[in-house]
Order: C-alpha cells, then sequence, then structure tokens
C-alpha cells in the first residue's frame, strides 16, 4: 500500500457496490457515467444534510469506539493505492495498526442487515489493499443507538471483486461503457451474493409426521376462520351501542376516535413529476411468509354445510 501522490479518477472504495451492481442508489453505469464526467452528482438538500452530520459526528463515533474497544485509532486523511494497482484507491475512516483492524464510520437509519449488505463490498476493498484480515463498520444509528458489525476477509469476494474492478478500470480508462451484463456475470461468482438466492421454488422435505401436523393445522385455520366470522356477526350487533359497560367479567367500549391522516404518496408523485422518488427510497427488505390453505376431505365438507343450512 502507498500514498497516492497524484490526484486522478480512480477505482475507490466507496464505489465497490455501484460497480458491482449491488448499490440500492447507483449502478454500474452511472457510476462510469459520473466518473467520466457525463452526468453531474446531484443531491437532495436531506442528503446533503446527512452527509454533512456523518462527517460531523465521525469523531464522537470514533472516540465511543475507542472507549469500547479500548483501544486506540489512527485517523489518517490521507489517500492510498494498491501496490500494484495504482488506480485502486481508498481513504481509511480510521486503523487499529496494533490489532490490525480496518474502520468505516457510519451515521445511518439502515438495520444491522442493511448496513452489512451495503458496505461490506467497502470494507473487503479495503481488506484487500491494506492486506489485513478484520474490519468494523461501526455506526451510529438515530442519534444514539452505537454499535458495529465485524466482518472477516472474503477471498472468493475479493477474487471476483477485483477481476470486475479491473473490468471497469479498462472501460473507465478507455472511456468504453461497461456492460451490465458482463459485470453480473464476474458477480455471480460471488458466494456472498449467492445465498441470498430466492428459495420459493425448492420442495420442501417432509416427514410423516410433518405432514400429519400440516392437517392439524389445517383443521385449526379452519375453525379459526368460523369462530372470526361468528365474532364479526357479534361484533357488528354492538357497533352502533356506544359507550361503555362493566361488570365483574366484561369490560366493553365503543368509542371514536380522530387521528391525523397520512400523505396520499400517489398523488404526491403524480403533482410533482419534476421530483425523483428513487431519492428517498428505503433499501429493500427480505421477509419469510408461510402460506397454508386446507380443504376438508369432501365427506366432512357436507357435513360440515348441511348442518349450517339446518341452524338457518
Amino acid at each position: 500500500m502507498k500514498e497516492v501522490t497524484k490526484k486522478r479518477t480512480s477505482v475507490s472504495s466507496s464505489k465497490i457496490a455501484s460497480i458491482l451492481n449491488k448499490s440500492h442508489f447507483k449502478d454500474v453505469v452511472e457510476q462510469w457515467l459520473l466518473d467520466t464526467k457525463q452526468k453531474k452528482a446531484s443531491f437532495t438538500p436531506t442528503s446533503i444534510q446527512k452527509m454533512e452530520m456523518g462527517t460531523r459526528l465521525e469523531p464522537i463515533i470514533k472516540e465511543a469506539i475507542e472507549k469500547y474497544f479500548d483501544t486506540e485509532l489512527t485517523v489518517d486523511k490521507n489517500r492510498y493505492h494498491h501496490d500494484e494497482k495504482d488506480y485502486f484507491t481508498i481513504e481509511f475512516d480510521a486503523l487499529d495498526h496494533k490489532n490490525k483492524v480496518v474502520y468505516e464510520f457510519k451515521n445511518t437509519e439502515m438495520a444491522e442487515k442493511h448496513i452489512l449488505e451495503q458496505y461490506y463490498p467497502q470494507v473487503q476493498f479495503a481488506m484487500y489493499i491494506i492486506g489485513w484480515d478484520t474490519a468494523r463498520i461501526c455506526y451510529l444509528r438515530n442519534g444514539w443507538d452505537l454499535g458495529y458489525v465485524e466482518i472477516k476477509r472474503d477471498e472468493n469476494f475479493i477474487e471476483h471483486m477485483v477481476i470486475a474492478c479491473d473490468y471497469y478500470w479498462h472501460c473507465l480508462d478507455n472511456h468504453i461503457e461497461p456492460d451490465p451484463i458482463t459485470i453480473d456475470r464476474f458477480v455471480s461468482n460471488i458466494e456472498f451474493y449467492n445465498h441470498k438466492e430466492n428459495r420459493g421454488d425448492v420442495e420442501a422435505t417432509m416427514a410423516e409426521e410433518d405432514i400429519e401436523l400440516l392437517h392439524d393445522w389445517g383443521k385449526l385455520k379452519r375453525k379459526i376462520n368460523e369462530l372470526e366470522i361468528e365474532e364479526a356477526r357479534i361484533k357488528g350487533h354492538f357497533a352502533e351501542k356506544w359507550g361503555k359497560y362493566k361488570d365483574d367479567h366484561i369490560n366493553y367500549s365503543n368509542l371514536e376516535f380522530e387521528r391525523d391522516g397520512g400523505y396520499d404518496i400517489r398523488a404526491l408523485i403524480k403533482d410533482h413529476p419534476e421530483i425523483d422518488f428513487t431519492k428517498y427510497k428505503r433499501p429493500s427488505s427480505v421477509y419469510k411468509r408461510q402460506v397454508l390453505k386446507y380443504k376438508l376431505p369432501a365427506e366432512q365438507e357436507e357435513v360440515r354445510v348441511k348442518i349450517k343450512e339446518d341452524l338457518v
């Protein structure tokens, strides 16, 4: 690792997620357009304020982290480049030379999962440049929530990241627009991203006791559904009975409240097409949803319907 003596456009740590087509903010082509001065970076007042506050809070985060880990961090605002690839450059937030740990500071609203996903490429690049094996992304969330994510050196990630970044530099140096499909092909070899693939089409392995339990669950859901219908019928009966009632066993109330209305985002977007609302979009999140649909055997379904008709 050597100090940069001549300033020039380079492949820097903050661009890695974009170069790999994995940034929430811009893709590889937009990054190239910015680097080749064909497009100007534009920031909203909110974005500018966030960046300014992030810079101001870095010393505070550093001090808090030093106290937490009982260590001394070095802040060096010089820019460095890789020993062999001088077009790979970085400016570190802080370094722990004693324990050989790279530190990255973030003032953020993101959950740890999104912090890891967004900044994993940046710290892997940092570890590649300096040759160390550990990095910590330390964050201050909502002005008070101090935390960190520790990340180990990922040789698989680094190997294919370097290939993608070399390709990007070739495009940048020769003024050739990078091909996102080529980038995606390089990135397809990175295990960190591959484990996030959708598992929805995988056939579940079920033992006999699992299948029996699914049937029990299905029957239970049917009972719950019937109880919810019955509750709705009774609740509707009391819909116009305002006020409160209480005895030894029941505490009932039917009161009316007023709450502020929300913003009609669709109308706002329609009325102001000049605003780029993607700048305000939060990171995507992954969630799980279990779905169970249950159908009674034909003979039981007939009995249930007949009994219901008799009651009516």
